[in-house]
């Protein structure tokens, strides 16, 4: 939220890459990529090409991390389910095919 996206993906990604990560950890990481993908496509400091390459790159680790929690069972509770549907932070996300393909599996379509 503060535009820092390099520190935070940074601590999100050593987070991530514990051994015995829990799901939330992988969930909150995600979360923390998703809204760097917008902090660095509205990062001034960068070159456009640069804003465009960091955000898709955030992005996409964002799903990824999402597809870690969904592996060790995040998702298996309903809640959860409905509150990744509901999440402002995962909104950078929702244009992706891949996180709208996430999404259908989460809901059994």
């Amino acid at each position: 939220h503060l535009g820092q996206h390099a520190q935070a993906t940074a601590e999100a990604d050593d987070l991530a890459k514990q051994t015995g990560v829990q799901p939330d950890v992988l969930y909150s990481a995600a979360c923390a990529f998703s809204l760097s993908s917008t902090a660095a496509g509205q990062d001034d400091t960068l070159e456009a090409a640069d804003q465009r390459r960091l955000a898709e790159q955030y992005a996409a680790r964002a799903v990824e991390l999402l597809r870690q929690a969904q592996v060790v069972g995040y998702f298996r509770t309903q809640p959860r389910v409905d509150h990744v549907k509901s999440d402002t932070d995962l909104d950078p996300l929702r244009t992706r095919e891949d996180f709208q393909k996430l999404l259908r599996e989460l809901q059994g379509d």
